[in-house]
């Protein structure tokens, strides 16, 4: 799961400076930066006041992040031809 990089790409497609971001979210643009690096964890917190200012659920996030290894071996198959036609469809409506 890479939630920083999620992050990092859901702002970037909402034209958010990481700057601007962090402010908006309460917290350091250092911060940010170390988050969406991978570099930091955060407290569910930080996620929900993340996943609020990108105007999303914080399962939504949670979607995005996900990777094919984190899926059992027998279903990373179906994980893999299905996970693109759920982001677009995800993305049609947030």
């Amino acid at each position: 799961m890479n939630i920083g990089s999620s992050i990092k790409q859901l702002r970037k497609e909402r034209g958010i400076s990481q700057k601007d971001f962090a402010k908006h979210v309460g917290i350091s643009q250092t911060f940010l930066s170390l988050i969406e690096a991978g570099k930091r964890d955060c407290s569910i917190h930080f996620l929900e006041s993340i996943a609020k200012g990108l105007d999303i659920p914080l399962f939504v996030l949670f979607w995005f992040s996900g990777e094919v290894k984190d899926v059992p071996e027998e279903k990373k198959e179906v994980f893999e031809k299905f996970k693109p036609t759920i982001d677009a469809l995800i993305k049609s409506i947030f």
